[in-house]
């Protein structure tokens, strides 16, 4: 779904250019440092009793899961909790 007028996109985007490069990375690494403590407490609440190990793979798997085929998740995850 997109209700955003073209004429605001095209303001937002121009907002976000005036940034400097280093400052749009940090707005990034905010939002993904924010998303994945979301999905870890969502994961937590669900499941309590989750090893660290599990909590990767869970975080993993709903954060990337459908990036990588099924053996790619198989390694990816034995190197994360491995």
């Amino acid at each position: 779904m997109n209700d955003t007028s073209p004429k605001m996109e095209k303001r937002y985007h121009d907002m976000l250019m005036e940034r400097s490069g280093r400052e749009r990375l940090e707005m990034g690494c905010s939002m993904y440092a924010a998303a994945k403590t979301i999905v870890r407490s969502s994961l937590l609440n669900e499941n309590p009793g989750l090893t660290e190990g599990e909590l990767k793979e869970k975080i993993f798997l709903r954060i990337y899961g459908l990036d990588f085929s099924e053996s790619q998740k198989r390694k990816i995850i034995a190197n994360l909790t491995g």
